[in-house]
C-alpha cells in the first residue's frame, strides 16, 4: 500500500468519525445547563471535539519529506536539481 493510500484511508476514516461524532444522538448528550467557566458544556464539547479533529488532521497529513528519501535517494553535493517540467524562467512550448 502506498502512503497516499494509508492517508487517503486515515482521512476517510476521521470524516466518518466527525460525522458520528457530530451527529444528533452523540451532541444531545451534551445539550444540559452545566456550564464549565461561564460557557455551556454543549459549546465545550463542540469546539474541544472540532480542534481535536483539525490536530488529527494536521497530523496524518503532516509529512517530512526528508524522513521519506532513502540515502541512495539523497542528492548528492553538487549536483543540479533537474528542471521539472520546464524551467521556470520559460513557459511550456505550445
Amino acid at each position: 500500500m502506498t502512503p497516499e493510500t494509508i492517508k487517503s484511508r486515515r482521512l476517510f476514516s476521521v470524516f466518518l468519525l466527525g460525522c458520528l461524532i457530530f451527529n444528533y444522538p452523540i451532541v444531545s448528550l451534551f445539550n444540559h445547563e452545566i456550564f464549565i467557566f461561564g460557557i455551556p458544556v454543549l459549546f465545550v464539547y463542540l469546539f474541544w471535539v472540532w480542534g481535536l479533529f483539525i490536530a488529527t488532521t494536521i497530523f496524518i497529513t503532516h509529512t517530512h519529506p526528508k524522513s521519506q528519501l532513502t540515502p541512495d535517494d539523497e542528492p548528492k553535493t553538487g549536483q543540479k536539481e533537474p528542471d521539472f517540467p520546464y524551467p521556470l524562467d520559460k513557459g511550456p512550448s505550445c
